[in-house]
């Protein structure tokens, strides 16, 4: 039904000018029609009857789709001009994903997906045992524990606000001297939770307002 739908559609838009045979140093005209996908976005929302560290899909997204008639002068096989002759769109419809009680207060709303990315986890806890200087302080200032996270900021940039599979909606609030690269260290309250964690691979969403 909807390719259906969509060959009335094409059919009603404007039709490109039909080439013509050309003489020797003469202009052609080639028209083209170019189709492209447009992603869709991947919306997160929070909901406090899901655990922290989970996350459940309520809508599926469906990409968009970009038509654009252009046409090209040309002469001696050369393009001299490129113009396009008309555009439509159909616009994508986002995917919805709802993320369970944060561990750490962040900003209400929605949040859009901007990358995922595969990490080797680490643990740690506001004490000394787990740190040197002021434990309990992170590099920009925030208090340490559950929900904040140590970075690289080359990878991720510090303030940014993450969803780990296993873990959390955490903010990037630290950085380490051993956490480079693909390396993420999670707070958590106490020392047994985080010998408990121990070492793993997790999945970071990284996130944007939306």
């Amino acid at each position: 039904m909807g390719s259906l739908a969509l060959v009335f559609c094409l059919a009603a838009w404007p039709a490109a000018p039909a080439p013509f045979a050309a003489g020797p140093g003469q202009e052609t005209y080639v028209s083209e029609l170019i189709v492209e996908p447009i992603p869709y976005d991947v919306v997160f929302r929070f909901d406090r009857s899901l655990p922290s560290g989970r996350m459940k899909k309520t809508k599926d997204g469906s990409p968009g789709t970009s038509y654009r008639m252009v046409q090209r002068t040309m002469r001696g096989g050369e393009v001299l001009r490129t113009r396009v002759l008309w555009e439509r769109r159909i616009e994508p419809v986002p995917a919805v994903i709802v993320v369970g009680r944060p561990t750490r207060p962040v900003s209400r709303g929605s949040y859009t997906r901007m990358r995922v990315l595969e990490m080797e986890a680490t643990a740690y806890c506001p004490n000394s045992c787990c740190g040197s200087g002021n434990p309990k302080r992170t590099a920009i200032g925030m208090r340490a524990g559950p929900g904040v996270v140590a970075v690289d900021p080359q990878v991720i940039p510090l303030r940014t606000v993450l969803f780990i599979e296993g873990y959390g909606l955490a903010v990037a609030g630290d950085t380490g001297g051993a956490i480079k690269g693909l390396r993420v260290d999670l707070g958590f309250a106490t020392h047994a939770a985080a010998l408990k964690f121990g070492r793993r691979k997790v999945r970071v969403h990284v996130l944007g307002k939306a």
